[in-house]
């Protein structure tokens, strides 16, 4: 129906795979998102490229695929990214922060974080400042208990997925902490909604 009424199909497609990445159908994901990129390189496409490689990032975080996540999120939210659209760049920094600390690549995390603290100092939205409170505390950058607990407390503005997911964070955090009792809490409330939103892979971890 896109297709027959001049609209493209590379916006769809590319919603299609997150959808699915979600649900846990990563061969259907990584198929409509790859058709999303075909279409997004065709003559006259106005769909911009870089949310597919954002897709396919995700798919790729939500798989368990920490490094592959970070070479295509870092790519993305760097200055030399052929196509950067700095606002979509912007919308997917914390994605890439967290894709670089799980997959070991501390020092390039840390340099997204400080671009993304400077875009949400001049946009100081509440569900930015939930997500840069949220990078703090995966980087470090500050004491992690009180920029987890930052970031669930702005959270109400976000999205159910990325509120679970920082639900998730903190209590794999917490977890790492040895403080079971309290990591349960926040796991718990993640998973709950991990299983509303029928978030397959995303709900695995907070079973750990």
């Amino acid at each position: 129906m896109s297709l027959d009424l001049g609209y493209g199909s590379g916006g769809h497609l590319a919603t299609m795979a997150a959808v699915e990445a979600m649900w846990g159908r990563e061969q259907d994901a990584r198929r409509h998102a790859a058709e999303a990129l075909a279409a997004a390189q065709q003559p006259g496409s106005w769909f911009p490229a870089i949310v597919i490689d954002w897709t396919l990032g995700l798919i790729d975080l939500a798989a368990g695929q920490p490094a592959e996540a970070a070479g295509r999120l870092l790519a993305i939210t760097g200055p030399e990214y052929p196509g950067r659209n700095p606002v979509i760049a912007l919308e997917a920094m914390p994605d890439a922060v967290e894709a670089g600390v799980r997959a070991g690549l501390d020092d390039q995390a840390a340099i997204r974080l400080e671009t993304f603290r400077a875009l949400v100092a001049a946009a100081p939205a509440q569900p930015r400042l939930a997500l840069l409170a949220r990078c703090d505390a995966l980087t470090g950058a500050r004491d992690p208990d009180q920029a987890f607990g930052e970031a669930i407390a702005r959270a109400a503005g976000l999205p159910p997925l990325q509120r679970a997911r920082t639900e998730l964070l903190y209590g794999e955090w917490l977890r790492r902490q040895r403080r079971r009792t309290d990591s349960r809490v926040h796991l718990r409330a993640a998973l709950e909604s991990f299983r509303t939103l029928g978030a397959v892979p995303w709900a695995g971890p907070c079973r750990g």
